[in-house]
């Protein structure tokens, strides 16, 4: 059984314990799509109004705003439509304009342009903020016009109304200020644009010969790592990434190119190519992201789910912190209609003695607000298609043990439940030796 199998299997039990776990039937309507979470990024951008079918508001300071799967997203500043877009996880103004790919695109540097000018500090380093007298200030001044974002590059700048506004808007924070120069805006996006493919990778590549990769992306787009071929052993690789996400890496001792595309969202795939003709295909995905150095550019962007403290004789072998790098999953029955809901917290970590998985899993239901289990789990393998070197499980069932859970605090409106030294017991048929205490609240 490899990890990937353990994760889904430890995840359909939990999940089927919390969501049945009231039992019944029957039918009822479809339930409605779940609320989605994704950030949009120039530097992350706070104070920008958005609006879909289901929802509006100011994106939070990391950038953070609320969609459907499948609704537009619109971003405005006051009353200058800044641009639209399907929503995603990530938004960036290259996704706003139709056909771009990069900073490149001029459309896509104006937008730049004016969300780095009207940032509250004028440092976009640090995120772009747009206060709220400055948005009032567009609102007042812009009149429902938008602002023509098409314009050609040189005009664009030229632009009294343009220019009038931005020092507008500015002069709300303090200081008035002209609009940052093209240059300037180009490089900043770009740098954040690299900045959000930075990770470890790990994938598989097929064809003419086959075996496994892994890589590390840094934040200034630089790829290094290891390539094994299933036929000739490893080799050192190395490469570039670009702020499209196109790649190109090759080997630093065999004629080996792998050309392909990293996404945002942290898929890869593409082509290889030796020069004696033999090719193939490649695929994988991030694992883990890379932080960026302190007054870099911005990190790949994770949501911020909290964390817990892990206390117990495992504790030195699991971990003794839990830090969700992957935006959780929310499932809810829609079969039986109980009201049971499940959150999955996952972090993926990789390193070069292999890959470990960490999985948090809490029920509740809504209608009652009642608690139902809690699982963990930490699994660890050379990769996650291998089967695991160590698998460690611990679970609390709170319709049993409803005594234990009384150290859980359960925030519905607010979407965290909170761990206050709750006790999870050790599963005899895992490696787990003992308890483990969690401290500590997750959102999601």
């Amino acid at each position: 059984m490899t990890i990937r199998t353990y994760i889904r299997a430890f995840l359909f039990l939990i999940t089927a314990m919390g969501l049945f776990a009231c039992g019944g039937s029957g039918g009822g309507g479809e339930a409605a799509p779940d609320t989605l979470q994704g950030v949009f990024i120039d530097s992350p951008v706070s104070g920008l109004r958005f609006e879909t079918t289901t929802a509006s508001g100011f994106t939070d300071a990391q950038g953070g705003f609320s969609y459907r799967s499948g609704e537009l997203v619109r971003f405005f500043v006051g009353d200058v439509f800044i641009g639209e877009a399907t929503g995603q996880a990530i938004l960036t103004p290259v996704e706003l304009v139709a056909g771009a790919i990069d900073e490149s695109n001029i459309q896509v540097q104006n937008i730049a342009m004016f969300l780095q000018s009207i940032d509250d500090d004028g440092d976009e380093s640090n995120g772009i903020n747009i206060s709220l007298s400055a948005n009032n200030a567009a609102q007042n001044i812009a009149q429902g016009q938008s602002v023509d974002f098409g314009l050609a590059a040189g005009v664009f700048e030229a632009d009294g109304g343009i220019q009038i506004l931005i020092s507008n808007m500015t002069a709300t924070n303090g200081t008035a200020r002209s609009m940052v120069s093209r240059r300037q805006a180009r490089d900043a996006l770009g740098a954040n644009l690299l900045a959000l493919f930075a990770g470890n990778y790990q994938g598989t590549f097929t064809g003419d010969d086959t075996g496994s990769w892994t890589v590390t992306i840094d934040t200034s787009g630089v790829i290094t790592g290891q390539r094994t071929s299933d036929n000739f052993g490893e080799a050192t690789v190395s490469g570039n990434v670009g702020s499209s996400g196109q790649s190109s890496i090759s080997g630093t001792v065999d004629t080996v190119v792998f050309s392909g595309q990293f996404s945002r969202s942290g898929e890869v795939s593409g082509s290889w190519l030796d020069d004696d003709g033999t090719s193939g295909v490649f695929s994988g995905q991030r694992l883990s992201v890379t932080p960026a150095p302190g007054g870099g550019n911005t990190p790949p962007p994770t949501v911020n789910s909290g964390s817990l403290a892990v206390s117990g004789n495992d504790a030195s072998v699991i971990g003794v912190s839990y830090v969700p790098n992957v935006a959780p999953v929310v499932i809810k029955d829609t079969v039986f209609n109980t009201g049971g809901v499940t959150v999955n917290w996952s972090q993926s970590l990789f390193s070069a003695n292999g890959f470990e998985s960490r999985s948090m899993v809490f029920s509740y239901n809504e209608n009652d607000g009642s608690l139902l289990n809690v699982g963990y789990l930490r699994i660890t393998g050379t990769d996650a298609n291998s089967a695991p070197t160590s698998f460690y499980s611990y679970s609390l069932d709170c319709e049993v043990d409803v005594q234990a859970c009384l150290s859980i605090s359960l925030d519905v409106p607010a979407q965290q439940v909170s761990f206050g030294g709750t006790l999870l017991a050790a599963d005899v048929e895992s490696d787990a030796t003992a308890d483990i205490g969690l401290v500590g609240t997750l959102s999601w």
